[in-house]
């Protein structure tokens, strides 16, 4: 499987088509993605049928419990609000205006590669995100928490 990765402006059409960048487009082996919002709400999430499955095989269904209610709240929020997304002859997706009012998708979108997965941001959102702060902490931390588990491996702690 191909990674994603980048940034791309990208512009959602007045049907809510928004058309695969041609970078990302030519590592999709589908005509059908799955489409779900992400588990902050802030975005929407991509997914090959590939990666759709093995999320919801490995993760969701080993790791849930259908008599927990954070559980079944977990599953309403991405499995819920998921639907196939077909690509059409022009490399376009439609998003259903739901998860757009759920993204606050408006017009002007970035399309960013997460490795296995893709994220579709209103552009104005991502910008808000970013300046919120809620970036740069999860980063500090991330990197803190790769740093001590890679010190671990060498035996370096």
């Amino acid at each position: 499987m191909n990674k994603f990765f980048g940034r791309y402006d990208v512009i959602i059409d007045e049907k809510k088509r928004l058309t695969l960048p041609a970078q990302l487009r030519k590592k999709i082996n589908e005509t059908t993605l799955y489409l779900t919002q992400s588990l902050d709400g802030d975005c929407l999430w991509l997914f090959s049928p590939e990666k759709w499955d093995e999320l919801i095989r490995d993760k969701v269904e080993k790791n849930t419990d259908l008599f927990s209610d954070e559980d079944r709240s977990l599953m309403r929020r991405l499995i819920g609000h998921s639907y196939e997304a077909d690509i059409d002859k022009s490399g376009r997706i439609l998003i259903d205006k739901t998860l757009c009012d759920l993204a606050g998708i408006q017009k002007n979108c970035w399309v960013i590669g997460q490795l296995d997965y893709i994220e579709i941001w209103d552009a104005e959102r991502y910008l808000q995100y970013e300046e919120s702060g809620k970036s740069k902490e999860n980063v500090a931390v991330t990197s803190r928490n790769i740093s001590n588990r890679i010190k671990r491996d060498k035996g370096l702690d």
